[in-house]
């Protein structure tokens, strides 16, 4: 009955007016306050009125003509307690007759996607693909340079590819896929910290002074005073050339020029993968990927177009060990593997990937649990336990049986304490539960954390959020990381996990001490990434070391 308008000036407010009318009358539930709620937003934020519509709105909701004859009558509505409008108030009224079968929710969905609301995040808005704002930068910069930012943010054939990174100068470009994840999937205490520091620094400051504690903590990690300031922070393997990572990243971003907003956490995760795969590409020997999320989408499988595969088969042709490292968790059954995998394997059999090159891809599953290959026809089998399990990755069958048993009874318990219906899935060396009715982030956490809070075992275990469900393996992504990089002959200086879950809840989180890391936020940043990698590993071969 109320609305509340932002006034702004002296010219006319438009406020629109979305009515849903069904057959019958809906109870009030049924309202769409998402759509009156944006289209409300949309106006200016100075100023403010109350809108009374109360004397619009009559009991009579069922008669359409008359509420918009009383709503069209309302434009010199009077505001602020009875006093007329300084201004003119146009009212105007969408009408949209509703089955009742109608799924409300898709219908706001449609109205908001007619109203081409834009999203919120301002990096997402600033790198959009295809915004107005990017193609005048593309029309007026130097097309070499576009040429070269297309290719890392679109997907151009290889040989394009190859081309581009022969030249290392820099325009602006978009990419909506650089965006924020949400504050719960943007937890780390160094990226915090370094976002405090722009309180009193400028981002060059900040990556100046970070740049001379990483150096200092990767020669002495007990004694640092990185260590001091972030006492959780673990080993790292290289010193990080932040400057230079700032200066890439700027070229598109354009951070350093903003006088008065500061780097968000995406933003600082963006400089430290650009910093990490500089100092790493010179040295690598082999990189693992998290699979959902980070090589394709939550929930799905790999596709045959998928723009990874070319990447992938040109880090395997540079002599680099390629890895996939997920929670999915087959034990005897290669073929589930396989299914998941369908689209790369599909290929590396129509591009007759030779078998030297076939040999250096890996696939462990369960966290560690199980290691598998390509065989000569392309297909999938486990590898002898002898030839790879270390000695951290014997696990007794009642460690394993009890780690189980009481993961299972913590989740239940969380499940009911919080109401949430769930369907529980147990195997061989892990155990889950996945909600069967919609519901929110917050409580897969609190599910998560529950478990890791009240679970103790003899064995390595993870609890983990999956943003679908929560799981309890036994093991982890470390002993997994470090068993492969055993198999390979690499170390953790020589290694790189690439994955989209490194907060406390995440099962990619392990893996920082087994080696270095790039924190994505989905395929299309993994695509990014590698593809700036893949240019590096090129500059460093093409230009030899001469001392």
């Amino acid at each position: 009955s109320k609305v509340n308008v932002r006034e702004t000036s002296i010219y006319t407010t438009s406020v629109n007016v979305v009515y849903i009318h069904p057959p019958c009358a809906l109870p009030s539930r049924h309202f769409l306050p998402r759509v009156s709620t944006n289209m409300f937003h949309t106006v200016p934020r100075t100023g403010h009125k109350a809108f009374n519509l109360q004397h619009c709105l009559q009991k009579e909701l069922s008669s359409k003509n008359e509420v918009h004859n009383k709503l069209r009558s309302s434009k010199n509505a009077s505001i602020g307690g009875g006093r007329r409008a300084k201004h003119t108030y146009s009212v105007s009224v969408s009408w949209t007759r509703v089955p009742e079968d109608l799924d409300i929710e898709k219908l706001a969905d449609k109205i908001m996607e007619k109203k081409n609301v834009r999203p919120t995040d301002p990096v997402a808005n600033a790198l959009s693909v295809g915004s107005s704002r990017a193609k005048a930068t593309r029309a007026t910069s130097d097309p070499a340079d576009n040429k070269r930012w297309g290719a890392l943010f679109g997907d151009p054939d290889w040989n394009t590819r190859q081309q581009i990174t022969r030249k290392r100068s820099y325009s602006s470009s978009d990419g909506q896929f650089l965006r924020r994840k949400g504050h719960l999937k943007e937890q780390d205490k160094l990226i915090e910290f370094m976002i405090e520091l722009h309180r009193t620094h400028s981002s060059l400051e900040v990556m100046q002074k970070m740049e001379r504690w990483v150096l200092e903590h990767h020669k002495d990690i007990h004694r640092s005073q990185l260590r001091r300031l972030v006492p959780t922070i673990g080993r790292m393997y290289h010193p990080l050339p932040l400057q230079e990572a700032l200066a890439t990243y700027d070229e598109f971003a354009h951070i350093t020029q903003r006088l008065y907003v500061p780097p968000n956490f995406a933003e600082i995760r963006h400089i430290l993968n650009i910093a990490q795969l500089r100092a790493s590409s010179s040295t690598l020997e082999l990189i693992t990927f998290d699979a959902d999320g980070t090589l394709y989408e939550d929930g799905c499988h790999f596709e045959e177009d998928n723009r990874m595969i070319d990447l992938l088969t040109c880090l395997l042709a540079r002599g680099i060990h390629v890895g996939i490292v997920t929670a999915a968790g087959y034990p005897g059954e290669a073929h589930k593997y396989e299914q998941r995998l369908a689209g790369l394997l599909a290929q590396f059999k129509a591009q007759k990937l030779p078998p030297h090159l076939c040999s250096r891809f890996h696939i462990m599953g369960g966290e560690c649990n199980y290691l598998l290959r390509i065989r000569e026809d392309y297909r999938l089998e486990f590898v002898d336990d002898d030839l790879w399990v270390t000695p951290k990755l014997h696990f007794k069958e009642e460690d394993v049986e009890q780690l189980l048993n009481d993961g299972q009874r913590v989740l239940v318990d969380a499940c009911n304490r919080l109401r949430v219906p769930h369907m529980l899935i147990r195997k061989s060396k892990a155990v889950g539960v996945v909600p069967t009715e919609p519901t929110i982030y917050e409580v897969l956490e609190e599910l998560c954390l529950s478990v890791q809070m009240q679970v103790q075992s003899n064995i390595p275990f993870c609890a983990f959020n999956g943003g679908n469900d929560v799981f309890v393996d036994v093991g982890n992504k470390r002993l997994g990381i470090d068993a492969m990089k055993q198999y390979v002959g690499a170390q953790s200086n020589t290694s790189l996990h690439v994955g989209d879950r490194f907060t406390e809840t995440g099962n990619d989180s392990a893996s920082r001490t087994s080696a270095s890391i790039l924190w994505v936020a989905n395929p299309q940043e993994t695509s990014f990434f590698v593809k700036m990698l893949l240019e590096d590993i090129h500059r460093h071969r093409a230009t030899p070391y001469i001392e």
